[in-house]
């Protein structure tokens, strides 16, 4: 999946709201438009490079219109004509009319915030793997540099704890703590990596992270923009990582590239990582359908992933149509008494003779009490 890598424009655009959200717009709500660096600190208004390479330039029939997003396009994400009048959403002024939610929509901006010739980006992974993330180093590699014309890009090891170890090479004790040692990457260094799992920058959890002093280090390394790669947390993370650079007026964009498997991130419809994830857990579903099939009473249990979140257990009995019973984080369920779960597996046994389970890693967890601090 090809990743179009986006500097922020070099102006906040002013949004109107559509026909459809003019309910809700006009019963008082904000229409609350994201952070732009410009709101914090001085950047530049310079035209966009995308189209100057013939490789990506569309036909000369096409005005810059067309070449372009109008900062002020948005996408419906959700429209629901005629709320009922039990929905809370519909209170008020908005009961009979329209609700809507709307995000704005990305592209290329005609102008930029950023001078290409003097960005220092930095990526970074963090938080569990998920399939698909050195395709998106990769990717921003080749946007930066190929696209836009970005000379210097530096890979940022083993998670946010990349920022704060200390450099590989000694200093004087008495100079102030030293900064990083980021290593630059390169066409030779990413050019195959998308045919390899994991992330070559590593990637690890990074309990009591520090946003602040986080902010400092990549005001200090004088970054342009993080590309952050990672789930729910470290998505988390980095919307903490960008306020705390606005509260520091950097001239640094934080941008967040949600990867995980669980697909567990809020507003996006899917997570890079999820399709593999679910593709993979498909083949073990089938596979236990097998065996359980092939026994007197069989049963096939598979856990799949999904602490909080059974998107792919869901998606995994969909896709495989071999699923009795899934039990997922979101839904409790009891095991004992004449509803409970035993009691439809042995029902199931009458029935059909076999049963398939698929149980996100999550579910059930309130039954297991307390168990430590996990």
């Amino acid at each position: 999946r090809a990743l179009c890598i986006l500097p922020p424009p070099s102006t906040p655009p002013v949004l109107e709201p559509s026909a459809f959200s003019r309910a809700i717009h006009n019963s008082g709500e904000p229409f609350h438009s994201p952070p732009y660096i410009s709101s914090w600190t001085t950047v530049g208004n310079y035209p966009s490079p995308v189209f100057d390479d013939h490789l990506h330039r569309p036909p000369a029939a096409f005005s810059s219109r067309h070449r372009f997003v109008n900062p002020r396009e948005t996408i419906l994400r959700h429209i629901l004509p005629n709320p009922s009048a039990a929905d809370p959403r519909a209170s008020g002024d908005r009961k009979g009319g329209a609700l809507s939610s709307e995000l704005l929509r990305t592209g290329p901006a005609e102008k930029i915030a950023f001078h290409p010739k003097t960005v220092r980006a930095a990526v970074v992974t963090t938080g569990g793997l998920c399939p698909g993330m050195n395709t998106l180093i990769r990717e921003i590699f080749l946007s930066l540099t190929k696209v836009y014309g970005v000379e210097e890009v530096f890979a940022v090891p083993y998670g946010y704890t990349g920022f704060t170890a200390p450099p590989s090479t000694p200093s004087d004790a008495s100079s102030p703590s030293p900064l990083p040692s980021l290593t630059p990457l390169n066409l030779a260094a990413v050019d195959k990596i998308h045919h390899r799992g994991g992330s070559i920058l590593g990637s690890v959890q990074t309990p009591g992270f520090d946003a602040d002093k986080t902010a400092a280090i990549i005001g200090d390394l004088h970054l342009s923009m993080v590309f952050v790669i990672g789930g729910g947390g470290s998505m988390a993370a980095a919307s903490l990582l960008s306020a705390a650079a606005q509260a520091l007026r950097l001239k640094t964009a934080i941008i967040g590239i949600p990867g995980s498997t669980d697909n567990d991130i809020p507003v996006i419809d899917k997570s890079y990582g999820f399709d593999t994830a679910t593709r993979v857990a498909i083949r073990a579903v089938k596979s236990a359908y097998v065996e359980a099939t092939s026994a007197v009473n069989g049963v096939g249990l598979v856990k799949l992933p999904g602490k909080a979140c059974g998107q792919i257990a869901c998606y995994a009995a969909l896709g495989s149509q071999a699923v009795d019973f899934v039990l997922i984080p979101e839904l409790k369920f009891r095991l004992d008494g004449p509803k409970g779960l035993f009691q439809a597996v042995l029902d199931r046994f009458k029935t059909q003779g076999f049963a398939v389970i698929v149980v996100s890693e999550g579910a059930g967890a309130e039954m297991m009490g307390e168990i430590g601090e996990r």
